[in-house]
């Protein structure tokens, strides 16, 4: 019988990734929503702990003490007790593994066939591949491991010409189920840690056969029968394996234009498409995002991500919007924008208020639309009723509109 401490080394040596700090998965009571954060020591502890208190404190938060992963942790991730993720791309812009997302979120998606499809292109280079099943059951992640950190930007440059070796990504993209890579990105821009995966081996979803490797003679549909067997036996590959490839391929650092497109599934939104231009006129706050792109800080840049992706051309927009930043990254850019159309609705006027209210001070529209994305609906079918009623010169001598009456659709409220 493999003793705790040996399957937790081991575990620890084929997941490495960022070891000072660890995201753990959380639902809100509330409101329902659900996603990852890092653990912090300061987390209740007051007064350094605004939680429950301000809205949205971890945003703006100077005093978060990030606790690095231990072997309780993931003994407690073993035991179901929580669940624990990991960000793959280390400060020095190297991973030690990678990992391709297959998803089925519309239920139109054939997940599974991609995944063998990818494992024979990388059978066929000698790369060794390993699938899993997600926790949720619906899709998969398929890791390549390496002997020691790597470059990300070669890890990911290899794996996207074999998913398009594969034909997954680069043409009928509307059927692939090829959600992302992790990590997402080939460097850190200094906003946050990059994207994270989810640790496999979780408790209660192994409990339903789930986050358990995937035996290929089964056709990736029955999970080995000793993971820990199939753990240790585990083949990594080394540099040199990615060099071979990108020299054989020719393959070059910037990546086509087929993957940069196909990075991410589409966006799902319950919202009509706004326009940004009208948003920006009628909220500084908005204007000074777009304004100040070059020095915005992370918080701001997020709650811009909130409102401009749910914009005409938002996924555009937004990179647009981001790119005067001397850290923007493509990669980091579109994962951030993927968690802002998916882990939350527009910001609230009252939360932007509380994050960075200098701009909300003395706006017009202060009280009587919830979210600036209000400002650049202009169609009653959403239950925006936005009028002109004489407009005003205002005293800078330039005509403003006059919102004669404001209604929120109901499912509105029911987002951030």
């Amino acid at each position: 019988m493999k003793k705790q401490t040996d399957t937790v080394k081991l575990f620890r040596e084929i997941f490495a990734g960022r070891q000072d700090i660890v995201p753990r998965h959380w639902t809100s009571v509330t409101t329902g929503r659900s996603g990852y954060s890092p653990i912090c020591r300061s987390e209740w502890r007051r007064p350094e702990c605004q939680k429950g208190i301000k809205k949205c404190a971890c945003i703006t938060c100077t005093n978060a003490e990030y606790a690095p992963l231990s072997d309780l942790l993931i003994l407690d991730h073993f035991k179901g007790k929580h669940i624990l993720g990991v960000y793959p791309l280390f400060e020095e812009m190297s991973c030690c593994f990678i990992a391709a997302d297959f998803d089925n979120h519309r239920q139109d998606r054939t997940p599974l066939e991609d995944v063998l499809g990818f494992y024979e292109v990388c059978e066929a280079q000698d790369i060794p591949s390993y699938a899993l099943r997600s926790k949720s059951g619906k899709g998969y992640h398929a890791f390549i491991f390496f002997e020691r950190p790597v470059p990300a930007w070669k890890a990911r440059r290899v794996t996207f010409a074999m998913l398009q070796e594969a034909e997954i990504i680069g043409g009928d993209e509307m059927i692939s189920s090829f959600d992302r890579l992790f990590p997402n990105q080939d460097r850190l821009s200094g906003k946050g840690f990059g994207n994270l995966i989810a640790l496999p081996f979780q408790g209660k979803a192994v409990r339903k056969g789930h986050t358990l490797f995937l035996n290929p003679n089964s056709g990736f549909t029955e999970p080995f029968a000793d993971q820990w067997d199939m753990l240790a036996d585990i083949r990594k590959i080394g540099e040199s394996e990615l060099d071979r490839v990108i020299s054989e391929w020719n393959l070059s650092k910037a990546l086509p234009e087929s993957c940069r497109s196909a990075n991410v599934s589409p966006y799902i939104s319950d919202y009509p498409m706004s326009d940004f231009a009208r948003i920006a006129a009628g909220c500084a706050f908005i204007a000074h995002c777009r304004n100040d792109a070059a020095g915005l800080p992370e918080p701001d840049w997020y709650i811009l991500l909130t409102i401009s992706a749910r914009c005409k051309d938002g996924t555009r927009l937004s990179h647009i919007l981001s790119e005067p930043y001397p850290g923007y990254d493509f990669y980091e850019t579109d994962a951030k924008i993927y968690q802002a159309m998916n882990s939350t609705g527009p910001y609230l006027c009252e939360t932007i208020r509380r994050i960075n209210g200098r701009y909300c001070r003395t706006c017009a529209y202060y009280g009587k639309v919830r979210s600036p994305i209000v400002l650049g609906w202009m169609t009653r079918k959403y239950g925006l009723c936005y009028e002109q009623k004489n407009p005003a010169r205002t005293d800078t001598g330039v005509k403003e509109e006059t919102p004669v009456m404001i209604h929120i659709d109901r499912q509105f409220a029911s987002h951030r």
